[in-house]
C-alpha cells in the first residue's frame, strides 16, 4: 500500500510527483510497448501498429464493419477510417457494401493481406510470449486482475 500523501503547504498541492501517478506510469509503459511493436512491424512487414491492429481484428473475423472495429479496438473513429483507407490502398483490405445496410461496408483481408497477417502473427505472438515471460505467473495473474479492476474504474467519473 502506498504511503499517505502529504500536502505541500507552500503550493496547496499533493507532494506525489507526476512520475508516481498510476495513469502516468501506465501511459509510459504503453508508449514503450507501442514503440517496440511499431519497430517490429515496420522493420519486418512495412506496416504501422494501427494497420496491424485493424488487419488483425479483421482477419480474426469473417467480415467486420468500421463501427465494430472502432468498438473492439477502442481506436478513434477517424483513425479507424484512415487506417482502413491505408490498408485498402496497400491492397491488404477489401470492402463490400453490407446487404442489410448499404451505408455500411464490411471489411475483409485480401489474399495479400491474409499472407501478411499470417506472416506477422507468429512474430507478434512471440513478442507476447517474451513479454509474459518477463513476469512471474503470480505477477501476471496480479497484473491481469489489476487491469480488469482499472478498466472498471475507468468507466466512472464521479469519485
Amino acid at each position: 500500500m502506498s504511503p499517505p500523501l502529504e500536502k505541500d503547504a507552500s503550493r496547496g498541492t499533493m507532494s506525489e510527483p507526476l512520475q508516481q501517478f498510476l495513469t502516468y506510469r501506465l501511459a509510459c509503459v504503453q508508449a514503450r510497448l507501442n514503440r517496440q511493436a511499431r519497430r517490429i512491424l515496420s522493420r519486418n512487414f512495412g506496416i504501422t501498429l494501427n494497420e496491424w491492429r485493424v488487419l488483425a481484428l479483421v482477419a480474426d473475423s469473417k467480415e467486420t464493419s468500421s463501427r465494430s472495429l472502432t468498438e473492439i479496438s477502442t481506436m478513434d473513429k477517424g483513425l479507424v477510417s484512415r487506417t482502413i483507407k491505408a490498408l485498402v490502398k496497400a491492397g491488404l483490405l477489401q470492402g463490400r457494401a453490407n446487404a442489410a445496410d448499404h451505408r455500411q461496408y464490411l471489411w475483409s483481408p485480401t489474399p495479400k493481406g491474409r499472407v501478411l497477417y499470417e506472416a506477422a502473427l507468429p512474430v507478434m505472438r512471440k513478442r507476447q510470449r517474451y513479454l509474459r515471460a518477463s513476469l512471474s505467473q503470480a505477477q501476471l495473474h496480479h497484473l491481469q486482475s489489476a487491469l480488469s479492476a482499472l478498466e472498471a474504474a475507468a468507466e466512472k467519473t464521479d469519485f
